[in-house]
């Protein structure tokens, strides 16, 4: 078993880790942190071993969910207190996270699907 942090070291406020999503192709796992506002992106090892690669701030207050499309190229986070939707490009190859816009008014967002 592995405890890792997702959040940056010196981090001391409030945070409640929520949504965790894994990618499809079962390289990468994406953990949103309500708090501090970010979603925590690791890379899975061969061992299944977690490696943080980055940790993107969401630009809303309270990320409650995020979903990543169905062709795996967009994640898209909800926030709870700040009525705004937040979508980011999604590089297939190394699950690394591109903000594109912040400004998708969603009122009092709990929850994000995709259908297939």
């Amino acid at each position: 078993m592995q405890v890792i942090s997702t959040l940056p070291e010196a981090y001391e406020g409030f945070n409640g880790t929520a949504a965790i999503h894994l990618s499809k192709d079962g390289k990468y796992l994406y953990a949103s942190n309500r708090g501090h506002d970010s979603i925590a992106v690791y890379t899975i090892l061969a061992d299944g071993s977690l490696e943080l690669l980055e940790i993107v701030p969401t630009h809303g207050q309270t990320p409650r969910d995020f979903d990543l499309t169905p062709d795996q190229k967009f994640l898209i986070v909800v926030h709870q207190d700040s009525d705004n939707a937040t979508v980011f490009k999604r590089n297939c190859d190394n699950g690394r996270l591109a903000e594109l816009s912040n400004d998708f008014h969603v009122p009092e967002a709990v929850c994000i699907r995709f259908a297939p």
